[in-house]
């Protein structure tokens, strides 16, 4: 591998496994905690990801494991969340509400293609428990920023969690400078925006 690397090596590469079995919140809390852990390094070279359906590559395309009924979407989607996040790793600023959520909160944010795109992963895990009051948290408010290369940006979000995912582009317009976004996250749940540069 360290011949097809653009920069003398050795990589870093993390290896990771999912159970096919367990199809639920756990799995997918599994993978992303792992992520978190090991992911916070200097460089960042990529994230795999791969068809576990190369039937039908001509369309739309299944990851994950897949069973006679579908797809395990938990054991992907922790995988998935991070798809954007490569290149060199940023700081960012994160505020989270209520403060008792906070240390179960956690961003991770790079920048790739010398600046050409910038990505914030942000995570809710499976909340708090406040034995004095016995309140559970419910929710999580993140207020993200991140400062941006020069030029103009536009902005997707990705959520996911282990069932679902999904990609929604954002409102219209660019932004520049410091980037900003207010998300509120369920326990379980995770959140990726991507800024790219308007060319």
């Amino acid at each position: 591998s360290e011949g097809k690397l653009r920069s003398p090596g050795p990589g870093r590469v993390m290896f990771t496994e999912s159970d096919a079995w367990n199809t639920r919140e756990s799995q997918f809390n599994y993978l992303v905690d792992r992520a978190f852990t090991f992911l916070p390094m200097k460089e960042i070279v990529a994230c795999f990801q791969y068809c576990m359906d190369s039937r039908n590559e001509g369309g739309p395309y299944h990851f994950g494991i897949l069973q006679p009924k579908g797809e395990f979407s938990a054991n992907y989607n922790g995988y998935w969340i991070f798809r954007n996040l490569r290149g060199k790793l940023v700081e960012s600023q994160v505020a989270v509400t209520p403060a008792a959520a906070a240390e179960h909160c956690r961003v991770l944010a790079s920048s790739a293609d010398d600046g050409r795109s910038v990505t914030v992963v942000a995570y809710y895990d499976t909340g708090f428990w406040d034995g004095a009051t016995k309140s559970k948290a419910g929710k999580a408010t993140f207020n993200i920023a991140v400062n941006l290369p020069s030029g103009k940006y536009t902005v997707s979000q990705c959520r996911a969690d282990w069932s679902t995912r999904d990609v929604m582009n954002m409102q219209p317009g660019t932004v520049s400078g410091t980037a900003k976004a207010v998300v509120v996250l369920e326990p379980c749940t995770a959140v990726a925006y991507t800024w790219s540069r308007v060319p």
